[in-house]
Parts: structure tokens; C-alpha cells; sequence
């Protein structure tokens, strides 16, 4: 298991086990009085102290466990409010950014529903049992930031209609390291530091190569992050079957050929044989 997909079950293990220690204190408040009332009763053989107390006990667990049930729904409640605005705002920077770019209308939410369809296909494999719905969310939820360190890229470059140079090239390679700075100064401090991380790696990662051949830094293989492989493909995938200021859209056909040759040198395998089974039985991408 890759360092990404470790975090990932650590992360919803630490849920749980919130809530579960919240519970276990509710219960050892009446496993305590009910001790007590044992020891009332075998020590000083007192009855009418062992009726007291499981007295108590009973209305302990009559309050105690509603008041559990209330308050972690209350907690769930407020962070889910937080995690909404958060995401809206977010969203809605990604859009101004995508708009500056007129070659691309619609393609953080197209990506995104296809991160979505491939994590929901790995998810089915025991190796993936990591990848909740919640999971799956925080990651489809990062996508729409893959490209927003093209904010940073002049508007010659960006929406140049024919083929870049060499040194515009270059240029707009760096639109993924300035995505990954401005993800770190803009939301590292959002509460959900799991969903920091993802955006992360996705906007730092989504164009490096299995081979070792992409960049910006060259890693490879399953030292990419997980959420960066699977973005990769998603971007291509759209990328191939969108139309360009620079080509016309490719036949789902053809782009589904030209992802598999990529299958081992710029895409993960596994990876890529899941998109592919997954994208083949869809008639709406």
C-alpha cells in the first residue's frame, strides 16, 4: 500500500474512532455506577445502595446515550456547513480560472465526474477498500484544482491557437508548481487537512509520468500520489475527446486507443485498464 492510500484508511479510521470513543465514555459512565452498586451490595450489603445506584445507572444511560447520538450529529452537521463553503469557494475560483482559458469550457467539471467514475471502479477491488464515498468525494471535490496555477500563465501563452514553442512550452509547464504554491498559501489552513493534501499533489503531481518522464519533478511509478495518477488520466481522457483552439475533438474510440498506449510509460497500468473498463460501458463521456 502506497503512502497516499495509507493516509487515506488512517484518515477515515480516525473518524471512526472519534465517534466511538465518544460512545465508549457514555458507557463507562454507567459501567461505573454499576460497579459501584455491586460493591455496595457484596461489600456492605447494603440493598437499598445497590437500588440507588442502578438507579442511577438506568438514568444515566436514559440521558447519556441521546446526548451522545445529539452531539455527534450536531458535530457532523457543522462540519459538513464548513466543508460546503469551503468547497463552493473553491469551485468557484476554479471556474474564474478555467474562464481565462477559452480553450477549455467545462473541463474541471467533466474531469471531475470522470475521477469520480474511476474511483468508483477501483473502489470495487479489495486493494481500494480505502476509497469510501467520503474519500471519493474529497478527492473528486479537489479535481477542479488540477489547472489553477494557469492563473499565473500569460494570456499569449495560454490561449495561443497554434502549437506552443519550446519556450512557451516551458512557460506552461510551470502552471503545476504555481497551482501547488497557491494551494499552499490560499487553503492550507482549511479544517480539512486531508483535503489540503490532495489538492496538493493533484495540482503539483497531475503531470508526471509512470515512466519517470513528466513533470515538474520527474517521479514515477507509485511514488506519483494516487489521486495525481488518477487525475492524469481523467485530464488526458477530456483533453483527447474536447475540441482545442488547436485540434478537433478525437473519436471516443481513438482517445480510448491513445489511452492505452500510454497503459505503463505515462499511465499507471492498473490504472488504466480500470478507466478504460469504465469508460467503455458509459455513453455520456
Amino acid at each position: 500500500m502506497d503512502a497516499q492510500s495509507k493516509e487515506m484508511r488512517d484518515d477515515t479510521n480516525i473518524v471512526y474512532g472519534f465517534k466511538l470513543g465518544l460512545l465508549v465514555s457514555c458507557l463507562k459512565i454507567v459501567a461505573m455506577l454499576l460497579v459501584s452498586a455491586a460493591i455496595s451490595y457484596f461489600v456492605f450489603c447494603d440493598y437499598g445502595s445497590l437500588v440507588v445506584s442502578v438507579g442511577f445507572a438506568v438514568i444515566s444511560a436514559v440521558f447519556l446515550i441521546p446526548m451522545f447520538v445529539s452531539y455527534e450529529k450536531q458535530v457532523t452537521s457543522q462540519g459538513q456547513r464548513i466543508v460546503n463553503l469551503q468547497q463552493h469557494m473553491i469551485r468557484t475560483i476554479a471556474d474564474v480560472i478555467e474562464e481565462r482559458d477559452a480553450s477549455t469550457g467545462g473541463h474541471i467539471a467533466r474531469t471531475a465526474d470522470l475521477v469520480e467514475m474511476l474511483l468508483v471502479g477501483m473502489s470495487k477491488l479489495p486493494k481500494y477498500s480505502f476509497l469510501t464515498p467520503a474519500n471519493i468525494e474529497k478527492i473528486k471535490n479537489a479535481a477542479p484544482l488540477h489547472d489553477v496555477g494557469k492563473i499565473k500563465i500569460p494570456d499569449n501563452v495560454l490561449n495561443k491557437p497554434g502549437k506552443l514553442t519550446v519556450v512557451e512550452y516551458e512557460v506552461m509547464k510551470k502552471h503545476s508548481e504555481f497551482g501547488a504554491d497557491l494551494i499552499l498559501r490560499s487553503i492550507k489552513n482549511v479544517e480539512d487537512k486531508k483535503y489540503f493534501s490532495i489538492a496538493y499533489n493533484i495540482a503539483l503531481f497531475h503531470h508526471e509520468r509512470y515512466d519517470g518522464k513528466g513533470y515538474p519533478t520527474g517521479i514515477s511509478g507509485e511514488q506519483i500520489p494516487l489521486e495525481a495518477r488518477v487525475m492524469a488520466l481523467a485530464d488526458v481522457y477530456d483533453a483527447l475527446v474536447s475540441p482545442r483552439v488547436y485540434k478537433e475533438p478525437f473519436p471516443k474510440s481513438k482517445a480510448i486507443e491513445i489511452i492505452k498506449e500510454g497503459r505503463g510509460t505515462q499511465f499507471d497500468p492498473e490504472l488504466t485498464d480500470i478507466f478504460i473498463n469504465c469508460i467503455s460501458s458509459r455513453t455520456d463521456m
